[in-house]
């Protein structure tokens, strides 16, 4: 304990440790998600619907631009009310892109890089990674823990208010790294959603346990969750239901 500079169990730095805040000149908390990947990068190239999906996600999860998707949303309440948010989800990106670019040109000083980095979108290519370490807590995919005694793929998204407070429970398929320009970059999960609308087939809250029914799978279309909105849990096999 009393020696300098010597790697002790006391001095170690803790394997968990997730790396720090990330350097950002402009702060969007969107590019500062404190991520310590592990591993080789593997590059990705996610098929289109995937792409649009996981762009819609970190635009439509980020409060910061809340003002531009309310905008966008008020347009097409006027011009589709039909179908508003298809329409919202679908068209967004393109118009906020071309919205902050124009506003780049006419007000420079109202843009900053982080903005404009955002507004741009990722470049097509992804990297993939199969475990990092997020709020001091350590992710694997699925895939990765097969021949491990470990289980860290597991994933939990606490509800609020917009999702009338429901928990939802997931098991990570791929941990992606979006990137952006400038140096930029947004860490997804992409996973598997167990499915928590049916309190009878898919998950039963007692007292002391909440049981999840792992065939039962829902949002396919909405495979994405930020890396900085994951806690975690562990799985035990209850014996009281068949497959949960």
């Amino acid at each position: 304990m009393y020696l300098q500079d010597i790697k002790t169990k006391f001095t170690r730095m803790d394997r968990n440790i997730d790396g720090g805040e990330a350097e950002n000149i402009d702060g969007f908390k969107i590019f500062n998600q404190k991520v310590r990947l592990m591993g080789v990068a593997s590059n990705l190239q996610l098929s289109d619907k995937l792409l649009k999906e996981a762009i819609w996600y970190v635009l439509n999860n980020y409060a910061e631009i809340g003002h531009y998707l309310e905008e966008h949303y008020k347009k097409c309440n006027v011009h589709s009310p039909n179908c508003i948010n298809r329409t919202h989800q679908t068209e967004f990106p393109t118009w906020f892109r071309k919205h902050v670019q124009d506003q780049r040109i006419t007000n420079p000083l109202d843009v900053t890089a982080d903005l404009y980095a955002l507004a741009c979108g990722p470049e097509p290519k992804v990297a993939s990674y199969a475990a990092c370490i997020i709020n001091g807590k350590r992710f694997h995919t699925k895939q990765c823990e097969l021949r491990r005694r470990t289980q860290n793929s597991r994933a939990l998204v606490t509800g609020d208010e917009s999702t009338n407070n429901v928990d939802f429970y997931d098991v990570i398929n791929d941990i992606v790294e979006l990137r952006y320009i400038g140096w930029r970059w947004v860490y997804l999960f992409m996973c598997d959603w167990f499915d928590v609308g049916d309190p009878r087939r898919g998950i039963r809250i007692d007292n002391h346990m909440t049981s999840i029914n792992m065939d039962r799978t829902w949002n396919k279309d909405e495979p994405f969750m930020l890396a900085c909105q994951a806690s975690q849990y562990f799985y035990i096999r209850d014996i009281r239901a068949k497959g949960r």
